[in-house]
This record gives C-alpha cells, structure tokens and sequence, in this order.
C-alpha cells in the first residue's frame, strides 16, 4: 500500500454508498472520511465503511455515493 491515512472523521449519518458487485447492487452506510496521501504526494479524501462478510473497516474505493436517511430504493444519487 503506497498510501498513508492522514486523517479520519465522522461521515454524515444520511451517506450511503451504493456498489455493483459481489453478485449484485448493495448499499451499504459511509462511517468515516479519510485524508489520504499517496506516494508521489497527492491528496485526497476517500470514503470508509464496513466490509461486507468480515466486518473491517476499510476504504470504499470507487463506489457512488447516495444520500438518505434511511437505505431505500429511492433515494437521491448524486
């Protein structure tokens, strides 16, 4: 891993992230932003949630963020 976490905080309780995968489309909560540094100095801000199966904390990567106060089908995605 060529990245450093520079910072975590809390993610807004209405961030969800919605990922295609894994045998279908699931949505799972956001828990926290993280600052991240790559090697060649870039920064910038990547989302944490739960890996499905193992519970780990862990970054989202490219997943699309939707917002809601609940997790239902028809929520706004930006």
């Amino acid at each position: 891993m060529d990245e450093k976490i520079l910072q975590i905080i809390p993610a807004p309780d209405d961030m969800w992230i919605r990922v295609d995968g894994y045998g279908g489309i699931f949505h799972t909560r956001v828990i926290g932003l993280a600052l991240v540094e790559h090697a060649d100095g870039y920064r910038d801000v990547q989302l944490m949630d739960i890996t499905t199966g193992d519970g780990c904390i862990d970054l989202s990567g490219s997943a699309k963020i939707v917002y809601s106060d609940t997790c239902p089908d028809d929520r706004k995605e930006d």
